[in-house]
């Protein structure tokens, strides 16, 4: 019992501060009309490299398979990943405008209480399917030749949902994954991402659907049987970035989500991961 009390203490520091990292933003973004067409103007703050560099220390540190790629970098990244009849364009050495895309965030879609679980769980198997297609292209790196594309940051906060067209697209590049990692395991990881992520808008009693429903419509088995490799560590997706990472961001003034972090809540997510594996 008293084992229990004092993990659920340092899974509740260990979530405060995971939340304080989670509202730190190396951008500035607002929207623009340009010649009729609607843009995201990303902008790097001046002093970028003061939270770029410490992170991606930490993140080496830490052995997680990410990077926050530096202005230069991320623009060039961007650039290679936007489909090329919508290519980004650069206002100035900090800044890329990049095409508006239509639609709703997932996140914000999982948080309307006006959408039935039943629906949520179509939605979240639409960002799943269009993940998968995401990992099947394949694109020419700088120093690494020919790789199969993963996100970095596959949660439900970067993909937009088109309710009417029933399409998925995934955006927001500046977290890249280390390109030595073998495209199965960076796969797994945007999967946790994605998985973990949902998982905060869902009750207890949707979290075994939620994984089935994922696995279905990304039926990779390979890249299951990686994650659920990971799932059998204990902490699995508890550690400071993996917190901060798929930890929803509350707005004033709407009702609490659906899932508290919580140990058993994770086991079981884990759990399930390693039943569908």
């Amino acid at each position: 019992m008293l084992h229990r009390a004092i993990n659920s203490l340092i899974l509740g520091l260990v979530a405060s501060v995971a939340a304080s990292i989670r509202a730190v933003h190396i951008n500035r973004v607002r929207f623009e009309n340009v010649d009729g067409r609607a843009f995201v103007l990303k902008e790097r703050h001046r002093l970028n490299w003061l939270l770029i560099i410490p992170g991606n220390f930490v993140f080496r540190w830490r052995q997680v398979p990410v990077q926050v790629l530096h202005t230069n970098q991320w623009k060039a990244w961007e650039r290679a990943i936007v489909p090329l009849e919508h290519p980004p364009q650069e206002p100035n050495s900090r800044s890329l405008a990049i095409p508006k895309i239509d639609g709703i965030t997932l996140c914000q879609l999982l948080g309307d209480g006006n959408i039935l679980a039943e629906q949520k769980l179509e939605l979240v198997s639409l960002a799943a399917r269009s993940l998968r297609k995401f990992h099947q292209r394949e694109i020419d790196a700088p120093a690494h030749g020919s790789i199969r594309l993963s996100h970095g940051d596959a949660t439900v906060r970067n993909v937009m949902i088109s309710r009417e067209m029933q399409t998925a697209t995934w955006f927001d590049f500046d977290l890249r994954h280390d390109l030595r990692v073998k495209p199965d395991d960076r796969h797994a990881d945007d999967l946790r991402a994605l998985l973990f992520s949902a998982a905060h808008y869902f009750p207890d009693e949707n979290l075994m659907t939620l994984v089935r429903v994922i696995k279905e419509t990304y039926d990779e088995a390979h890249v299951w049987e990686k994650l659920a490799q990971q799932a059998h560590r204990r902490w699995f997706n508890l550690d400071l970035f993996h917190l901060a990472h798929t930890r929803p961001i509350h707005e004033a003034g709407k009702k609490p989500i659906a899932g508290r972090i919580s140990l058993d809540r994770n086991h079981a997510i884990a759990k399930a991961v390693g039943d569908n594996g």
